[in-house]
């Protein structure tokens, strides 16, 4: 029939599926431009919301949060400031003081411009389970943090923080986790981490001559 005939010859012409497939993106595109008219784009040039937006540059001579001196949103003395005025919990554990440490140094992060939105901090939910672990038996206003909270994203939310799983992160929107054992340069951590690296890139190359070498 030739009305048949002429609808199976449209479907295999190049040039109707080129205009198809530019209909598609346009449509997804206005879609997008939908979907987020209205809400304040997000600049993903490093930079830091808590200094009033200033450029993250190296600070090699911070006493603590040392695994930013390459890149840091803080100066010392700024750190001198704020970390007095978060107290650690009375009864605190070294490893409580220490991952209490590790959370104040969210004013040092040159991402922080990801997980400081609206005034408040986005924890990850992994190292609120952490912090909450390290400082249980420690008590606030009287009270056994163990006994006050079940949980650690319960911990984070009752101290003022947004939480929300590593898992969950994405490309413009992550939480702030920190690494202990990195800022004391735990020789074992980083050569588990360099040991992962390297098995990536080499599972890479391979992928690659696998790709593109000859039938």
């Amino acid at each position: 029939m030739p009305g048949i005939r002429s609808i199976r010859t449209s479907r295999t012409d190049p040039a109707v599926g080129l205009v198809v497939s530019l209909s598609m993106v346009l449509i997804a595109m206005l879609g997008l431009a939908v979907v987020t008219a209205g809400q304040e784009p997000v600049s993903m040039i490093p930079h830091c919301p808590l200094f009033s937006n200033r450029a993250p540059r190296k600070q090699h001579m911070l006493s603590k949060c040392k695994r930013y001196r390459e890149e840091a949103c803080c100066f010392q003395e700024e750190i001198d400031r704020f970390f007095p005025r978060v107290p650690n919990p009375r009864g605190a554990s070294k490893n409580c003081r220490d991952h209490m440490t590790s959370l104040k140094c969210y004013i040092c992060s040159p991402k922080q411009f990801l997980f400081y939105r609206n005034e408040r901090v986005t924890v990850c939910e992994e190292f609120c389970n952490k912090w909450y672990e390290a400082c249980m038996n420690a008590t606030i206003e009287g009270e056994r943090i163990g006994e006050w909270y079940s949980n650690g994203k319960q911990f984070c939310e009752g101290r003022k923080f947004s939480v929300m799983s590593a898992k969950a992160m994405e490309y413009d929107f992550q939480c702030y986790s920190y690494n202990y054992d990195e800022e004391q340069g735990n020789s074992s951590a980083r050569l588990f981490t360099g040991w992962k690296l390297a098995v990536s890139n080499l599972l890479c190359v391979l992928a690659a001559t696998l790709v593109w070498t000859p039938g």
